[in-house]
């Protein structure tokens, strides 16, 4: 090989080898857990996580990104779900359930530093399901549900289920029942923690309540106090397995 050829060659192997070494180290910085400036957070529920607001407006969801900006919010929530749904296996087919919630919905959105679970309205009304969920059943799911998430995540954040104001009393008493599950379980397990207490602090008109539904006020109150929350939780970077924040509860 001449002599200039062969420098030629050199050169370009040498100014390939650099190209193709930096741009495997950008892809290892994008890509590496840990390294990106904000934390990754799924949001797990039902048709009030999934963005369904009384009138016109927007979700808790969206509100809750404009907020956090630097922090990714991966909407998960299915419509019309209960808890049994998120725990069903694969092959049930019903709407956005159809390989199992938490399969077709959450998994491919995984993994995150963070899930947060809100589920209750259609477990108290037995909607789409043959009866109610008792309070018994509700916590079996939500513990199958953890047990499903931890895989995936650092942390689960449980909420408390909103009360729709124009609930009958069979409905009201199996949510205020959820709402003592919620609170034992964050106080019980390992990666589990209380956010919000929803059920206190988003409760009827003054607070964006009038339906199952909340109204923009109310997905932008659930929007600030998760906001709240979170400043609260990262800071420590995911690192403790129970945190006191002053927007959660925590059962003692």
């Amino acid at each position: 090989m001449p002599t200039s050829t062969k420098g030629l060659w050199v050169g370009t192997r040498c100014s390939f080898s650099f190209s193709f070494s930096f741009s495997l180290l950008l892809l290892l910085l994008l890509w590496a857990p840990g390294l990106s400036s904000g934390a990754s957070i799924v949001l797990i529920g039902d048709s009030i996580t999934r963005g369904r607001v009384d009138g016109e407006g927007q979700s808790f969801a969206d509100q809750l990104q404009e907020l956090r900006p630097d922090d990714q919010i991966r909407n998960a929530g299915c419509s019309g779900s209960t808890t049994g749904d998120w725990t069903r296996p694969i092959g049930e087919l019903r709407a956005c359930l159809a390989a199992g919630a938490y399969s077709l919905n959450a998994k491919p959105l995984m993994p995150a530093d963070i899930a947060i679970i809100m589920l209750g309205a259609n477990d108290a009304t037995g909607y789409y399901e043959p009866h109610p969920i008792e309070a018994s059943d509700y916590r079996a799911n939500l513990e199958r549900l953890i047990e499903i998430a931890r895989f995936d995540v650092a942390h689960v954040v449980l909420l408390t289920p909103t009360l729709d104001p124009r609930a009958q009393e069979p409905v009201r008493r199996r949510l205020e029942e959820y709402r003592e599950a919620v609170l034992e379980l964050c106080g019980s397990l390992d990666q589990v923690l209380c956010g919000p207490d929803l059920q206190r602090t988003v409760s009827g008109p003054s607070q964006g309540l009038n339906e199952v539904h909340p109204s923009e006020l109310g997905h932008r109150n659930i929007a600030q106090q998760l906001d709240a929350f979170l400043d609260e939780l990262l800071p420590d970077p995911l690192s403790q397995s129970q945190t006191d924040t002053s927007g959660g509860v925590r059962a003692e």
